[in-house]
């Protein structure tokens, strides 16, 4: 089934998705009705119903107005159903349910959280999220075991509650986009951990920002190891809440102690 769906072309993807959102597994639908619906000419759409054909994916017959009848077949409904599979394994978070807390251990990041955490363009995003403005610095977890390490990169692909901070221009530089996804540490600390478009760890460490000290708050040092609880919905605790268009710029600033990095 593998090799099949990887054989497969996106237009005949695209065309069998749209042949059973116009229930074409169950009947006949019209070449008309699908010219509409894929908004294509006829001489595209007989292109890709006969690559459709040929691959074995559909079934093709006459109307009695002279229009081609399309229907899946056996073999284009389990392609489908494999697509459907893979995407689902991706993207599901009903897979997560019951799996979201994992370990991670302290250690000393690479120094640069205080600047990032600071700049204008994510300053404000920050406040919003975390209801007061950030401590400057993050903490930083390396993820024990592949499977935790695996619930992990599940979540930050799929997560509904995950925050978009579009990318901005500073004082001469520009800084890329930043993911940030809602988190639990020990039952009541709520925290988010940051994705930035140019990361420079894999799903292995999560880069936690906070309006607290975390490392003095929880006493830690390097090699403790630290629960946290992955969340799928945004804590109701922010200022105002941000949605995934983004958030202009602030003009503010803070300075504080930073994390011991």
């Amino acid at each position: 089934m593998k090799e099949e769906m990887a054989g497969m072309k996106a237009r005949t993807q695209y065309l069998l998705i749209e042949l059973v959102k116009l229930s074409g597994h169950v009947r006949p639908v019209s070449s008309k009705m699908l010219i509409s619906r894929l908004k294509v000419s006829k001489a595209t759409l007989s292109r890709w119903l006969r690559e459709a054909y040929d691959s074995g994916y559909i079934m093709i017959e006459r109307g009695k107005k002279g229009e081609y009848l399309v229907k899946l077949n056996d073999k284009g409904y389990r392609a489908l159903r494999g697509i459907y599979r893979v995407l689902d394994s991706v993207f599901s978070t009903r897979l997560l349910e019951g799996r979201l807390v994992v370990e991670g251990q302290v250690f000393t990041g690479m120094g640069e959280g205080a600047y990032y955490v600071t700049r204008k363009g994510y300053l404000k995003a920050f406040e919003e999220l975390l209801g007061q403005t950030p401590f400057p610095g993050t903490l930083n977890l390396r993820i024990r075991g592949s499977q935790d390490v695996e619930i992990v990169r599940k979540w930050r692909i799929s997560c509904p509650a995950a925050v978009y901070i579009p990318g901005f221009k500073e004082e001469g530089r520009t800084f890329g986009f930043v993911v940030a996804l809602p988190i639990r540490i020990n039952e009541d600390l709520v925290c988010y951990a940051i994705y930035a478009e140019r990361r420079h760890y894999s799903d292995e460490v999560l880069e936690i920002i906070s309006d607290k000290n975390l490392r003095e708050r929880l006493h830690l040092r390097d090699g403790d190891i630290v629960s946290v609880q992955l969340l799928l919905e945004r804590p109701v605790l922010q200022k105002k809440l941000v949605g995934r268009e983004g958030i202009e710029p602030s003009t503010s600033a803070s300075s504080r102690r930073r994390h011991s990095h």
